[in-house]
């Protein structure tokens, strides 16, 4: 009889400890799932619109005037990789071109690349928020009917988005970035005068995640 007590004790004890285990396990917040934020590698395809931001000019580094510009359009290219979590590096491209405000025969236009280093936050299993800063080197064109002339210098971007999970692998993603140069005498053949484009745009696509 006692021994028939104790395994009826045992086996009770068992029941009751499993069931206690189940319930701590369905009552536990379920772990958000990173694994999209934290893919390895990664490339990224934006389109979109372009500030109608003033175009600066300078002449021996010194303010000569600005040209006031329309909305335009931007196009960017990143391929990236995540070097631990959320934290992952780039290599971007973006193109950005707008017209003089005053008519549609001057065209200004940009392109940049850059090195970014982003840090991406999953909010949870679908939605999440990332920052990133950029340095790099940004050519730009002022086009007339008739003559161009380019420049080119080193620069800066940062950036700011917002990424929805579509599948395992393809995540929607809409961003604002802010670029400009740092040298202002950057006119090629000239050391005397210089153009700032700063390219203020909003931009959403696609990123593609393997």
């Amino acid at each position: 009889m006692r021994s028939i007590f104790l395994a009826s004790a045992v086996l009770l004890a068992g029941a009751v400890g499993a069931q206690a285990a189940d319930l701590m396990v369905e009552a536990a917040p379920g772990a958000v799932d990173t694994s999209f934020v934290n893919s390895g590698i990664y490339f990224q395809l934006l389109g979109g619109v372009v500030q109608d931001l003033p175009v600066n000019y300078f002449e021996d580094g010194q303010d000569d005037g600005h040209d006031d510009t329309d909305f335009g359009y931007s196009i960017a290219a990143t391929a990236g990789v995540v070097v631990v979590d959320g934290l992952s590096i780039e290599a971007d491209l973006l193109y950005s071109s707008r017209d003089y405000a005053h008519d549609d025969v001057n065209t200004y236009s940009t392109l940049s690349l850059m090195a970014n280093a982003k840090y991406t936050v999953a909010l949870n299993d679908t939605f999440s928020v990332y920052g990133g800063v950029g340095l790099g080197y940004v050519w730009g064109k002022e086009d007339w009917s008739s003559d161009a002339a380019d420049y080119g210098s080193f620069g800066f971007q940062v950036i700011a988005g917002v990424g929805a999970k579509l599948t395992d692998n393809i995540t929607a993603v809409a961003e604002y970035r802010f670029q400009d140069t740092f040298d202002k005498s950057n006119y090629k053949g000239s050391g005397d005068y210089g153009l700032s484009i700063p390219v203020s745009t909003v931009l959403a696509g696609l990123k593609f995640s393997f």
